[in-house]
């Protein structure tokens, strides 16, 4: 293994160390705080477990466990040490953690695809054990993704929270699976979503203002998705293409940053969505079986979808 003597930081001067340490202090009050209440609601205070809550607690724990890191990610863009398990280990935790609160949103999507897309059939393909199935699912492929990573990229000893300037190719593979592929899937079932909700037709005034603001609701998620998210893997891909400079370090610790914030943000959208769905499906139901064109099956009644 070629491991370097010692790490270099990633931060520059004193005065971005300083700026550094009370951006992500404040995330880490602030995001922890917002994500242990929402464990708290969902695991406490809610009666029945439904497939929304499944998910939910999974995005909450994968928040919880990223910002739980910071600390340690603060440390090692600080200090100078060896690039050894140290270092390794918690970069590992963190970015299975990471790419889990981004694989999670795309599997809410999916399940508010087949809720608005297949009202009958979700019955069947959306309960409480199916989403369990998937999670666990998702957390088997990020944690073997990641460990695929990390054989491949510690063999160069750059294994260690940004500290060296290049970008190993193992990281632009794992960003291509980790981010690029959920977010072709959330964006294609957004506007699915979307599509079917605007051609329902209702005529009474708050049922079209509650299907709008549902509109809003699923737009603004993506957005938010694509905000925290996109700036920093379009980075990640320059910084490997085009060869690393001090811009484009400058950038990567911004857009990393603005990445995190998803941390909190988590905890008061999705909750927000979720209620929205569960306030929308009964007009999606009902529209579903009024007359006009329709395979045999859609005539059936339709079922509870939150």
């Amino acid at each position: 293994m070629n491991v370097s003597n010692s790490c270099n930081s990633a931060l520059s001067s004193p005065g971005e160390a300083y700026i550094y340490m009370s951006f992500y202090g404040l995330l880490f009050i602030v995001g922890l705080t917002l994500n242990i209440l929402a464990l708290w609601v969902f695991c406490c205070r809610m009666r029945k477990w439904t497939e929304t809550q499944v998910y939910m607690v999974n995005l909450a724990v994968a928040d919880s466990g990223l910002i739980l890191l910071f600390p340690i990610v603060i440390y090692f863009t600080r200090a100078s040490c060896l690039e050894d398990l140290s270092c390794q280990v918690p970069q590992a935790i963190y970015l299975v953690n990471a790419y889990m609160s981004i694989s999670i949103p795309m599997a809410i999507g999916v399940d508010r695809y087949v809720a608005i897309r297949f009202p009958l059939k979700a019955k069947v393909l959306r309960t409480p054990g199916q989403a369990a199935i998937v999670c666990a699912l998702l957390w088997v492929v990020v944690i073997s993704m990641l460990v695929f990573r990390v054989i491949w990229q510690i063999q160069d000893g750059t294994f260690c929270f940004w500290r060296k300037p290049e970008m190993h190719i193992s990281v632009v593979v794992f960003s291509l699976l980790g981010f690029f592929i959920p977010l072709g899937i959330l964006v294609f079932c957004t506007f699915q979503i979307v599509c079917s909700l605007l051609k329902v037709q209702r005529r009474e005034v708050s049922e079209v203002r509650q299907i709008r603001k549902s509109v809003s609701m699923v737009l603004a998620s993506l957005l938010m998705f694509v905000i925290c998210f996109l700036p920093l893997h379009i980075t990640i891909l320059l910084n490997f293409f085009l060869g690393s400079n001090d811009g484009l370090r400058r950038v990567f610790k911004i857009f990393t940053f603005i990445a995190h914030t998803n941390c909190c943000l988590d905890a008061i959208c999705y909750y927000f969505v979720a209620k929205e769905f569960q306030e929308v499906t009964p007009f999606f139901c009902l529209w579903r079986r009024q007359p006009r064109p329709m395979a045999p099956q859609d005539k059936k009644t339709c079922t509870t979808l939150m």
